[in-house]
């Protein structure tokens, strides 16, 4: 396996990760829907998640010379 195949493996493997830890949180959200100080602990991670799948993106977007239109934008 190349080098920049096991690369994209780790990109897809990251950005999965994350995409799934956002769908847990959302669930938590709703599961602790009237507790506000907790629901504000999760929109915060969520917000973490967020910022990691942006620069996630974005370095991605840097190796294969995107326009700076077609980055992700999201909190930085």
């Amino acid at each position: 396996m190349s080098s920049e195949k096991k690369l994209d493996d780790i990109l897809i493997s990251d950005i999965s990760n994350g995409i799934e830890a956002l769908g847990n949180l959302i669930y938590l959200i709703c599961e602790d829907a009237d507790h506000p100080s907790q629901v504000r602990q999760y929109a915060n991670m969520c917000e973490e998640r967020l910022r990691v799948l942006a620069s996630l993106m974005n370095s991605t977007a840097n190796d294969s010379d995107l326009s700076p239109r077609k980055k992700a934008t999201y909190w930085q």
